[in-house]
């Protein structure tokens, strides 16, 4: 064998042991709970922050008449959620940046008071029972749902993770696409000054 046989052989055997290893993750699906590791991290840096505003003059409010279904299955009109300030956060488990922010979005959640605000996680998984047991698992406490009807056109988002802040009147106050940190202190209290206002 030439010694240039024996160095594209060799290369070759060099390569093969990491694209084996990628496949396997790729395979199992360990590649998203990888995805969703590095990017808890980010989240955890808090780098990554919403922007927020109060000025929600000019907006118009949004279309209520909608229903979903809760956890335990009763249908849900969001029309009762009316006077409160909405979080409300799409996501699905197959998702690497939606499973990175959950758990800040729990502590967030956990750490308000729920008589002012109102948390609304919407699963986009196919099946509703994968989102409730990847909720249970993991012990979060946060209501979940399920759409049973489109949302209105102006809570449309292509993207997830996507979260809304929705006003007591019923205005956008927040729209972020993508993963964010949101338990921080600057970001409760905007969550307490749409409360008290």
């Amino acid at each position: 064998m030439t010694d240039k046989v024996k160095k594209i052989k060799n290369e070759i055997l060099s390569w093969l042991l990491p694209l084996a290893i990628l496949g396997v993750i790729y395979i199992t699906g360990l590649h998203r709970h990888m995805a969703a590791g590095l990017q808890k991290a980010v989240v955890a840096t808090g780098i990554i922050r919403p922007e927020t505003n109060l000025a929600l003059d000019g907006k118009p409010p949004i279309d209520y008449n909608f229903k979903l279904k809760s956890a335990g299955g009763e249908a849900v009109n969001f029309e009762d959620l009316k006077g409160k300030v909405v979080f409300m956060n799409l996501w699905a488990t197959w998702c690497p940046p939606c499973v990175a922010e959950m758990s800040d979005i729990h502590d967030l959640y956990e750490s308000l008071d729920r008589e002012q605000v109102a948390f609304v996680m919407i699963s986009r998984d196919k099946t509703f029972d994968q989102a409730k047991k990847y909720v249970e698992k993991k012990g979060y406490n946060f209501p979940i749902y399920q759409q049973m009807e489109p949302l209105p056109e102006s809570l449309s988002t292509d993207g997830i993770p996507t979260t809304f802040v929705i006003s007591k009147d019923g205005k956008i106050a927040l729209k972020k696409t993508g993963i964010a940190t949101y338990n921080t202190k600057a970001f409760k209290e905007y969550l307490q000054a749409l409360a008290n206002s």
